[in-house]
């Protein structure tokens, strides 16, 4: 899996290639990570390029995350293909990682929100 890292508009935009699945796991946590140094609160996860997905993706996801609510910061997910967007919807994912199909609809919902767990 290939990563590229973009500062835009105070987020922080992690272009995803490839397949994201247990043997990625290190590039794209090892990219998460990265994310840390910076001051931004708003990480914006693009799909696009992802060609395939496995249960551990979805783990990764959730982990990723965890880790970004830690650090006061939120995660949301862009341009899932539909093979995968399919996968987030039926887990639900969008109750708790927000998924948009736009770059710009992304950044205007920047306002920081945690979600409550009960």
């Amino acid at each position: 899996m290939k990563v590229m890292e973009h500062t835009i508009q105070g987020a922080i935009l992690l272009e995803l290639q490839g397949e994201l699945d247990f043997s990625s796991r290190k590039e794209f946590m090892d990219a998460i990570q990265q994310t840390f140094h910076s001051n931004q609160p708003h990480i914006i996860v693009d799909l696009q390029g992802i060609t395939c997905a496995d249960e551990a993706a979805m783990s990764l996801l959730v982990i990723a995350h965890q880790k970004l609510i830690q650090q006061c910061r939120r995660l949301s997910l862009l341009h899932p293909p539909n093979h995968l967007a399919n996968k987030l919807h039926s887990m639900k994912f969008p109750r708790i990682i927000p998924i948009y199909r736009s770059l710009e609809e992304a950044l205007k919902r920047q306002i920081f929100s945690l979600p409550l767990y009960h």
